[in-house]
C-alpha cells in the first residue's frame, strides 16, 4: 500500500514544512507515500520555487517525482527561512533582488501573497 489511511499521517511532518498539521484549507492536502516514507502538504509542495510537475498526475505525489521531491528538500535544507530562522525554506521570493526564502506556513503568518501561473 502507497499511501496511509486518512487518520494515519496526522503523526507524520510534512517535508518540506515539518509541521503535523492536517489542514486541508490552509496547506493543502496532506499526503503519505509510505513506499517512500514521505508525506508532504500539497500548497508546500506546490510552492516550492525549484521543482516542477515532470511526471502524470498518478505518478509519484501529484506528478511531482518522488526523486525530485527529494532533490527539492535537500536543495531547500540549505535555505534559511526570513520568518523561523530555520532551514529547509523551500520558497523564494519572486522579486528578481530579493534573496529572502520561506517555509509555506511561514509565509501564511507574515501574509506572504502565493501565487503562481502556468503549467508545472
Amino acid at each position: 500500500m502507497n499511501e496511509s489511511k486518512p487518520g494515519d499521517s496526522q503523526n507524520l511532518a510534512c517535508v518540506f514544512c515539518r509541521k503535523h498539521d492536517d489542514c486541508p484549507n490552509k496547506y493543502g492536502e496532506k499526503k503519505t507515500k509510505e513506499k517512500w516514507n514521505l508525506t508532504v502538504h500539497y500548497y508546500c509542495l506546490l510552492m516550492s520555487s525549484g521543482i516542477w510537475q515532470r511526471g502524470k498526475e498518478e505518478e509519484g505525489v501529484y506528478g511531482f517525482l518522488i526523486e525530485d521531491i527529494r532533490k527539492e528538500v535537500n536543495r531547500a535544507s540549505k535555505l534559511k527561512c526570513c520568518v523561523c530562522k530555520k532551514n529547509g525554506a523551500s520558497i523564494g521570493c519572486v522579486a528578481p533582488r530579493c534573496k529572502r526564502s520561506y517555509h509555506f506556513p511561514c509565509g501564511l503568518q507574515r501574509e506572504c501573497i502565493f501565487q503562481f501561473t502556468g503549467n508545472f
